[in-house]
């Protein structure tokens, strides 16, 4: 049995439910009746960040930009495609700042996705 360690912590002594982490699932979990904005807004509320709207307009159009969706933003979520829908998530996972990110079943992301997330993180 092999190790990760984050920081010189084994991973096995941490609660990752309430760890810095966040997950890519073949399908992700999304507010379908809201906007593109609206599901990358909702980072901070589950972070407990107290942003005013300008901060929050400014980190999701940075990143909506560095990930090729500000057109989407004011689109329901539900009306997108399953690419940019996963660049949503990537985005999403971005806003968060996880340390840690588990990619369930990675060969099922196109290697498209991964290389504009890879690319995104090597600009911030």
């Amino acid at each position: 049995i092999g190790e990760v360690k984050i920081d010189g912590i084994d991973l096995r002594m941490v609660d990752l439910k309430n760890a810095n982490t966040s997950y890519i699932m073949k399908e992700p979990v999304f507010f379908d009746n809201k906007s593109v904005y609206y599901n990358l807004k909702y980072v901070f509320k589950v972070k407990g960040e107290k942003l005013d709207k300008k901060t929050v307009m400014e980190k999701i159009k940075k990143v909506a930009e560095g990930f090729g969706i500000v057109d989407y933003l004011g689109k329901k979520i539900k009306k997108c495609n399953r690419f940019i829908k996963m660049l949503v998530s990537l985005a999403r996972i971005e806003l968060k700042k996880s340390q840690l990110i588990i990619i369930i079943q990675p060969l099922l992301l196109r290697y498209d996705l991964l290389f504009h997330f890879y690319a995104f993180l090597q600009a911030v």
